[in-house]
């Protein structure tokens, strides 16, 4: 499955390098014309479901991107809060004591009445690793149903119910995107990107974005538990056919030979018996088996 992530058009506080976060502005004009231009140069892959945060900036760039799909809104993927520095550019913070202190911090200073960009970064994060998580969960006969209803604030459309579905009926969601914030995005590529960079080192102009695929995913540790009983089942099973063996080596004048047949049909049936009890707890964790977004790596850059 590949992964698009897009971050917004220009808006006029970022032509004037203003810290915007939860301030909620359209693009401007530069911003909307440079965006026509990307997509009429088909900068972009198609995408067969499509989340967008619900800021004006990133509902705009969506309907310029895709304009003919249905998506849906998350609340946790907005961009950070930055409080008493929200709308203002470094000129404007140059004097304030705050933000000295902030730089000083390398930028990992909760902001003055603000959100913590920790918190921050945890919350964006735990969005994308659910809306991925959702995507690989769908199987054959399920219909679409998202699992991040709790991130979503409001929902535009439902998304399509004539998704490309494969041989199995299974959806066949091969592409997603989120059209986001630059912070967004340098938060999920910090923890799950490849190669590994840094926050910072993962930074996008208005209109950029990147294409990545998804590379790993890991087998939640509680079916790992499960599958170590069913193990010390199997021992349980190998300790009885030892004992049917014993049973093999008693003396034939001690016991009458058609009560050794009966028990040993007996264990062995009993043994049979386990055995696919067993198969089936088997079968049982493999379809319960829970996929977890390891990382993602980068394809190409997006954009301008």
């Amino acid at each position: 499955m590949n992964i698009i992530l897009i971050r917004h058009g220009m808006t006029e506080g970022n032509k004037e390098k203003r810290y915007i976060g939860r301030t909620d502005e359209p693009l401007c004009s530069e911003g909307f014309a440079k965006m026509k231009e990307y997509v009429g140069k088909k900068r972009y892959p198609k995408a067969d479901a499509v989340y967008v945060s619900p800021l004006k900036r990133c509902i705009e760039t969506a309907r310029l991107i895709y304009p003919d799909q249905d998506y849906i809104l998350c609340s946790n993927l907005t961009e950070c809060d930055f409080g008493d520095f929200e709308n203002k550019n470094y000129l404007e913070l140059s004097k304030n004591e705050d933000y000295k202190n902030w730089i000083e911090s390398g930028g990992k200073q909760k902001f003055p009445s603000g959100e913590d960009p920790e918190s921050f970064k945890k919350r964006c994060q735990e969005a994308f690793k659910e809306i991925v998580e959702d995507n690989l969960k769908v199987s054959k006969g399920d219909s679409w149903k998202s699992s991040t209803d709790h991130l979503v604030k409001e929902s535009l459309a439902h998304i399509s119910k004539d998704n490309t579905k494969d041989s199995d009926n299974k959806v066949a969601n091969k592409a997603i995107a989120l059209i986001v914030h630059g912070g967004t995005i340098m938060a999920i590529l910090e923890k799950y990107g490849l190669p590994e960079k840094g926050f910072y080192d993962w930074q996008l102009s208005n209109g950029e974005g990147y294409e990545c695929e998804l590379m790993e995913y890991t087998i939640d540790e509680n079916q790992l538990d499960e599958n170590q009983i069913n193990g010390n089942q199997i021992n349980s099973i190998n300790d009885n056919q030892i004992n049917g063996n014993q049973i093999n080596s008693v003396n034939d004048n001690q016991i009458n030979k058609n009560q050794i047949n009966e028990n040993q049909k007996n264990e062995n049936q009993k043994n049979e018996n386990q055995i696919n009890e067993n198969h089936i707890n088997e079968k049982k964790i493999t379809k319960n088996q829970k996929k977890t977004l390891k990382n993602i790596k980068l394809i190409r850059k997006l954009g301008g």
